[in-house]
């Protein structure tokens, strides 16, 4: 039996269910067929005219699924303190937190394709094979997301691991780390002193800026692509993959530059104490080679090197490097 719950503008428990919970035990989406035969979660009466789901959780742990066969969410919830309601165009759900109110170990699954706007304070979230956009505002926490469409908003202190983006990404981040793998689009992070790992940007344009986090990137730059890393005193690990051409510049004022075999250093200058290398990866067209790719750091080290993969931080260039 499927149970109802009140569509009353007050919060309202999610009652329990008998649903099999295995299909988010992995990490990754199951096929339409396999959503097909999973046995019904409870469905969220007035959540059909809801065209976003806002998720507002301080505790627990919540596991989005995305479903194209089911055209309404539904919900399934272990512990206590989890509470939904439809306010407008808006399905909402709150974990709050504080002594009594929710159980650190309340867990909340659910299953919908809507657009996803979550807004976090020590909660884990997973979304999975959704499809949409997400926009975050994350204090503290966990976010992991797979196969949406775009993501934007802020990371405190949360650590956010994405992948299989169709779309663009925009963070803001304090001390945050960002792993980002398979971005479609573009890649805008302002950052402080959180680390970011870039896997696989496929964008035409990236524009990373950090305090003291570490940037390391591989991927293969488009032609006609801008990508810019920023950085004060972290460090920035390059990785560009074999046969991907491009010219670009590191500027360093007090940090060191190395430009691994493979990336054929064109000139070296020192303006204004910066010292300033400039590189190809294929003949040097007629005229100034066009600055595809921009590396700034103050005082952090800046290693770039041809290889399809980022090797372990710390040690990418250092056996093939040529520090001229």
């Amino acid at each position: 039996m499927i149970a109802l719950l009140a569509s009353s503008p007050a919060f309202v428990p999610v009652l329990a269910s008998t649903a099999d919970h295995s299909h988010t035990r992995g990490h990754g989406a199951r096929s339409p067929a396999a959503h097909a035969r999973a046995a019904p979660c409870d469905t969220i009466a007035g959540a059909g005219r809801a065209t976003v789901l806002l998720v507002r959780a301080a505790l627990g742990t919540i596991r989005i699924t995305g479903d194209p066969t089911r055209p309404l969410p539904c919900a399934t919830t272990r512990g206590a303190g989890a509470r939904w309601r439809v306010r407008g165009d808006t399905l909402e759900l709150s974990i709050p937190g504080g002594t009594g109110v929710a159980a650190p170990e309340v867990d909340v699954r659910v299953r919908t394709a809507l657009p996803l706007r979550l807004v976090l304070d020590g909660a884990t979230v997973e979304a999975t094979g959704t499809d949409a956009a997400v926009t975050l505002r994350a204090t503290t926490g966990r976010v992991r997301l797979v196969q949406v469409a775009t993501i934007r908003g802020e990371v405190g202190t949360a650590r956010l691991a994405a992948s299989r983006v169709a779309g663009g990404v925009q963070l803001r981040s304090t001390t945050g780390p960002l792993l980002l793998d398979d971005v479609a689009g573009d890649v805008l992070v302002d950052g402080g002193s959180g680390d970011v790992v870039l896997r696989g940007a496929r964008g035409a344009t990236l524009d990373v800026r950090t305090t003291s986090g570490a940037v390391r990137w591989q991927g293969v730059p488009d032609a006609l692509g801008r990508y810019v890393i920023r950085t004060t005193t972290g460090p920035v690990d390059l990785a560009i993959a074999p046969g991907a051409p491009t010219a670009g510049r590191c500027a360093v004022r007090r940090g060191e530059c190395e430009i691994g075999d493979g990336l054929v250093v064109l000139a070296r200058e020192v303006i204004a104490g910066r010292h300033v290398r400039t590189w190809r990866t294929a003949p040097a067209p007629a005229g100034p080679p066009a600055e595809r790719v921009v590396i700034e750091s103050v005082t952090g080290a800046v290693r770039i090197v041809r290889a399809a993969r980022l090797p372990p931080p710390g040690r990418l260039g250092s056996a093939t490097s040529h520090a001229r």
